[in-house]
């Protein structure tokens, strides 16, 4: 057996690879991982505790893509997957980039 310390569930989440964010009911955003603020080039209280919105600058069709997404998923508690293409403000530029989107209750 080794003698490392067991993981927590949220240094797994901060250490993964793959983008992350925590996006609380009313569409604040509660925690970012590492690889988010790696990939966007943003700082970690930058983001917190402020709406998806207001960092995600989506026109009106993707921003009603992600709303309904948001929405069924804390409706019926299933995960759901799309594609986004979107643009988001980084460092006074704006960025257009494609993400697969998959929106997960817990």
């Amino acid at each position: 057996m080794s003698d490392l310390p067991k993981p927590t569930p949220w240094h797994i989440y901060e250490s993964m690879p793959v983008p992350c964010l925590v996006i609380l009911p009313d569409l604040l955003i509660g925690a970012v991982n590492d690889a988010y603020l790696a990939h966007t080039n943003r700082e970690r209280q930058d983001l917190l505790q402020h709406s998806f919105f207001e960092i995600v600058q989506a026109d009106t069709t993707t921003e009603q893509q992600l709303r309904t997404s948001f929405s069924e998923v804390l409706q019926k508690k299933k995960s759901a997957e799309f594609q986004l293409y979107y643009t988001i403000a980084v460092a006074g530029k704006e960025i257009t980039d494609c993400w697969n989107i998959k929106n997960v209750p817990v």
